[in-house]
């Protein structure tokens, strides 16, 4: 890795994009297989590196100039990286945790019918959303493109590509949650 000249750290501190950008360039692989190698998901990767890549943009008042920024990059992408299995990890647990306790409580019931109406939910909350919203969602989450493949595929830059998911996901985040409240008040207090 070549080294970046002594001064990128006050440029960028002064809002300085080409330097900003010359440091992405310079460590965005390095971080983005680091967190591929943690995450084991190239689209999650990359959202982690480029969240600690805006952050660094949105704090670069307060980096210290004799900051290691490689180090420091490390650091962030790893911690965020981590993070993220934590926490899926323990959502993920809960979520298995309330369903079986939905299945335990459901005497007469087929469970696969809720299953097939969640699934049938979640369809139509993701055919209400804008065109080019829906194409961007469907192309990351079911056919595990990157973003880097959909923006080559649609022609679009990978930052509209992380606004639409981040869209699709609060939408979609928003009509499973009132399914979930009406099935929890549905279903009865544990």
């Amino acid at each position: 890795m070549k080294q970046l000249p002594e001064h990128i750290i006050q440029a960028i501190k002064n809002g300085d994009k080409e330097a900003f950008e010359q440091v992405f360039k310079q460590y965005y692989n390095a971080l983005f297989n680091l967190s591929k190698g943690i995450l084991k998901d190239e689209a999650i990767a990359e959202e982690q590196v480029q969240e600690v890549f805006i952050k660094l943009w949105e704090r670069k008042e307060e980096l210290q100039a004799d900051i290691k920024l490689f180090p420091y990059l490390l650091t962030s992408v790893r911690n965020r990286s981590y993070n993220y299995v934590r926490d899926h990890t323990v959502a993920q647990k809960y979520v298995d945790h309330q369903l079986q306790q939905y299945r335990e409580q459901i005497f007469n019931q087929d469970y696969e019918q809720y299953s097939d109406e969640i699934i049938l939910k979640l369809n139509k909350v993701i055919d209400q959303l804008p065109d080019k919203c829906r194409e961007v969602f469907k192309l990351s989450r079911f056919e595990n493109l990157s973003h880097k493949e959909i923006s080559k595929r649609l022609n679009i830059s990978t930052k509209t590509i992380e606004n639409h998911i981040t869209k699709a996901m609060k939408v979609i985040r928003a009509q499973m949650t009132q399914l979930l409240i009406f099935i929890t008040f549905w279903l009865g207090d544990f």
